[in-house]
């Protein structure tokens, strides 16, 4: 595939933060354990980032890695060349564990947002923009996240400080590896011919569209070359709810769409199963090929990458 809208990383990444749909009450159980330290938030924040990388890399475009650095009120550091200009964006990661403290602090101790104001004149020495990123349980500190929120942006810095809300964090670094390269596969490539195919591909399918792409990822994957027309009614009727009217002639006409595909042919010996041909969807082959030669996935991975593309995981296309 070929890239052809005009994304930056920085601005790949407010795309995804900011079109996931996760809830303040779903923060509280992510954001504990082993997630509620600041340790374990930087790292998984800095592998998110390289995964975004890579998705250019992979196209050919040169891309600055990711920096630890934890000083200067910078956690993580990645730089971005817009056209001829490099920009430089900090990263302040919040955990639960910091907001829990400052919730309990003596009166005369400083609060986060002291600490981050401070933080923000030290990183401003060294970055273009600043991303305090707020990974805490919100249903419990939202007044923390609306104190960051009015205290920080409207200050000196304030156009080029973002503040990434529980939410948006806890969407971006629940993300597979998997999910995040789709994601910005489908921003990247959205008008690239192959990719366009494939979601039609899919999109004709409708509700059959996971049974379907489910038989093609078996067929290229050498797993199920042939499958009975009972064993195809009961996956469709996984797919297809218990109280929905008219259930069977619903399933009935899914299971005609999928032969009406050409995804399934009659198999030459007297046997009643049909040969699954996956060649029916040209493109729905020619993602998951992408996958194991551009992304070196692997089998599992590529069927993975490809239903995700082809199905809608992550924007439109």
């Amino acid at each position: 595939m070929r890239i052809t809208e005009s994304y930056t990383p920085i601005s790949l990444l407010s795309e995804i933060v900011t079109r996931q749909e996760v809830t303040a009450a779903e923060t509280k159980g992510y954001f504990s354990h082993e997630r509620s330290s600041h340790d374990w938030l930087t790292q998984q924040w800095s592998d998110h980032l390289d995964i975004v990388l890579s998705s250019f890399e992979r196209y050919g475009i040169d891309v600055k890695p990711v920096q630890f650095i934890r000083d200067h009120g910078i956690d993580v550091l990645l730089r971005s060349t817009q056209e001829i200009m490099e920009r430089r964006i900090g990263f302040q990661i919040k955990s639960n564990q910091e907001a829990a403290r400052d919730h309990k602090r003596p009166a005369n101790h400083e609060s986060i947002v002291s600490i981050l104001k401070r933080q923000a004149f030290e990183a401003f020495e060294r970055v273009d923009e600043w991303w305090i990123v707020c990974c805490f349980d919100m249903s419990v500190y939202s007044k923390l996240v609306q104190a960051i929120t009015s205290e920080l942006a409207a200050g000196k810095h304030a156009k080029e400080i973002k503040v990434i809300d529980p939410r948006e964090a806890m969407a971006f670094l629940r993300m597979s590896e998997e999910e995040v390269d789709a994601f910005c596969t489908r921003l990247l490539c959205k008008d690239d011919q192959v990719l366009r195919r494939a979601c039609d591909e899919a999109d004709r399918l409708g509700a059959a569209a996971p049974v379907a792409v489910g038989l093609v990822v078996s067929a290229l994957k050498n797993e199920v070359g042939l499958i009975s027309r009972e064993d195809v009614w009961e996956q469709l009727s996984e797919v297809v709810a218990d109280d929905t009217g008219d259930r069977e002639l619903v399933l009935l006409e899914l299971l005609d769409r999928i032969e009406r595909s050409g995804l399934l042919l009659e198999a030459s010996s007297a046997s009643e199963e049909m040969e699954i041909a996956p060649a029916a969807f040209p493109g729905l082959c020619a993602l998951f090929f992408e996958a194991r030669v551009r992304h070196d996935l692997d089998e599992q991975q590529s069927g993975l990458y490809m239903a995700m593309l082809a199905m809608g995981k992550g924007p439109a296309v």
